[in-house]
């Protein structure tokens, strides 16, 4: 079965934001409510509440130039969002949006630094410590990722669409297989620091998913 077929067929949990429409797809509300059952020392739920800090920049940047995304979808290896002015939008107000997302993260452990520093709470220091981590990855440039996405628009300027997409996607490969061995090798030394082989593979499906989207 083909990807957008698929997409087609799958049942979401629809709400609205600010007028946007939001959409969670019951098998990603599934998976994620597994791993929070698993997840005894509840640091996946603060990694879930920096996603939602990092999703939140995002949108805000949208609002405050006042081009709202029609809807944000998500799935279980992607999150959708359907955004007919990004076309019409400058490259400064796309880039604004793109990097939004990482500097309220940034923002955040800034915060949480402060809050640490004061109330010498552990909690601040693990979201600052998780909200930090957040911010540097999602400025890789890989494919889906907000350092790749702003790398696309970058190389808009000077090359086709195709051109692009195919060096995003080199760039994915190159930086994420020497992450998935390493994160092999920590997982044989430690049966537990199984995170990085995780985000690793979760986004090469990704981009296998992608590329099926568009055959």
């Amino acid at each position: 079965m083909r990807l957008d077929k698929f997409a087609k067929k799958t049942s979401y949990l629809s709400f609205f934001v600010f007028g946007i429409k939001l959409k969670i797809s019951f098998l990603a509300v599934a998976f994620f409510t597994l791993v929070l059952l698993l997840d005894t020392a509840g640091r996946f739920s603060f990694c879930i509440l920096a996603v939602l800090v990092h999703e939140l920049g995002h949108l805000a940047a949208m609002l405050l130039l006042k081009t709202p995304p029609k809807s944000v979808a998500y799935r279980l290896f992607e999150i959708v969002i359907e955004d007919p002015d990004r076309g019409s939008r400058t490259y400064r107000q796309n880039m604004l949006i793109t990097l939004a997302g990482p500097c309220v993260n940034l923002i955040t452990a800034v915060v949480c630094t402060v809050l640490f520093a004061v109330f010498k709470t552990e909690v601040f220091l693990i979201f600052c410590i998780i909200n930090l981590g957040m911010a540097c990855f999602n400025l890789l440039p890989v494919i889906s990722l907000d350092g790749g996405q702003a790398l696309a628009f970058t190389l808009e300027k000077f090359f086709s669409d195709a051109t692009v997409n195919t060096i995003i996607s080199i760039l994915t490969v190159v930086i994420l297989l020497p992450t998935a061995v390493f994160g092999i090798l920590l997982l044989f030394n430690s049966p537990y620091n199984f995170s990085l082989l995780f985000i690793s593979v979760y986004l090469l499906l990704v981009l296998v998913l992608q590329k099926q989207k568009v055959c």
